[in-house]
């Protein structure tokens, strides 16, 4: 399934977001040989992503969201506030998470340094943080030529022919972020 994890903090109106690396070698903590392409390379995204484990997505989102970012969520959630929303007929779940403005600057600060000190099971991420909705509205709604190579985008058309996928769909972030506006309107 695919899980992904959209912190946010209502009065702010703002949501955690990271840039996806373009290259990545290091997976559930094991490094690979060569250095390969990530889908999403380079784009803004939530953390989180494909998890073959039999959870449920609260639990296989946690999970993502640690070895991105080598961080536990549920220590700086407080009272659980997790909720879970799938998107595409299950094949996309929203992890929604409530953090308390206190809580924030830790957050951006210890993910940003377990990524950048590779104390992270995957190298996927770089550069995490709080930003305002609109600007994840904006750029995580479509595909940004302008935040990857030209070479990552021709593997990633490969690849999407191989698998029979469009690789710069984003459709799914795109239902999570709405299904957020809709939370930070109630």
């Amino acid at each position: 399934m695919f899980v992904y994890v959209i912190v946010y903090n209502k009065p702010a109106g703002v949501v955690f977001v990271a840039f996806k690396k373009i290259m990545g070698s290091r997976f559930g903590g094991k490094e690979i040989a060569k250095p390969t392409v990530l889908n999403n390379s380079g784009q803004v995204v939530f953390p989180g992503g494909f998890n073959d484990k039999q959870s449920e997505a609260l639990d296989a989102g946690l999970e993502e969201f640690l070895e991105e970012t080598g961080i536990k969520l549920q220590q700086y959630i407080d009272g659980g506030k997790f909720t879970v929303k799938s998107f595409q007929e299950g094949k996309f779940h929203g992890i929604y998470a409530e953090i308390d403005a206190d809580y924030m600057q830790a957050l951006v600060e210890n993910s940003n340094a377990n990524t950048h000190h590779g104390e992270t099971l995957d190298d996927e991420l770089n550069q995490l943080g709080f930003v305002p909705i609109k600007f994840a509205c904006e750029s995580m709604w479509k595909w940004d030529d302008t935040l990857t190579t030209p070479e990552a985008t021709q593997v990633l058309v490969a690849r999407g022919k191989k698998k029979k996928y469009d690789p710069f769909d984003k459709s799914w972030f795109k239902a999570m972020l709405d299904h957020l506006v809709n939370i930070l309107k109630a």
